[in-house]
């Protein structure tokens, strides 16, 4: 379980279309982005362009966000890439490698991170390095002022113990409406926030 700071807020979203998923995160980026805070998003190809048209739809000059610095895109797989050893995230190189992302383009600013990284893994059957991930992640942010939204797709959650896991290194769940709501110690199968596997 992750150990939070006051006021760590690294909340989940579970989605069941990629339209679903461009939504919810144009709206938490976009909250974030009026309110002067840069946003992050590490994200595949397909996600990333329907995000990007959502935040477009929503009157956000990309083009222009992402001259400026306030809108980074990541690709997934390759920011995985970075760290991943043998189907694990290295500790090490994790640190590095994303401290240094964060500072260069983040240093000394609040900011927002939607990414699916975690979900790349899940899907590919690495339950244990997507948890790893979450874990490093809550680490790291501990040391930043950030808001994290991540998301899982519904399709891949299929035990009971995988998502009380997933709710353990998180600080609120995303429900369908959009609310956040506590993870702990609240949360449970069935809820507007918890989507029950078939």
């Amino acid at each position: 379980m992750a150990t939070r700071r006051p006021g760590h807020y690294h909340a989940v979203k579970f989605y069941e279309t990629d339209e679903v998923w461009a939504r919810i995160g144009a709206e938490f980026l976009g909250e974030g982005l009026a309110a002067q805070q840069p946003a992050l998003v590490i994200a595949t190809p397909v996600h990333r362009k329907k995000l990007t048209t959502e935040l477009r739809a929503r009157h956000f000059d990309v083009e222009a966000m992402e001259a400026a610095g306030d809108l980074v895109l990541f690709d997934a797989e390759t920011m995985l890439g970075t760290f991943m050893v043998a189907g694990r995230p290295d500790a090490n190189l994790f640190q590095a490698t994303a401290a240094r992302e964060l500072d260069r383009h983040f240093r000394g600013r609040a900011f927002r991170t939607y990414g699916e990284g975690v979900d790349v893994l899940w899907k590919a059957g690495l339950d244990e390095a997507a948890l790893r991930l979450e874990n490093l992640w809550n680490r790291l942010a501990a040391e930043r002022d950030v808001r994290t939204l991540c998301t899982y797709s519904v399709a891949n959650l299929y035990r009971d113990t995988s998502l009380r896991s997933i709710f353990d290194e998180h600080s609120h769940v995303v429900s369908d409406r959009g609310a956040m709501i506590h993870a702990h110690p609240t949360v449970r199968w069935g809820g507007s926030c918890a989507p029950r596997p078939s």
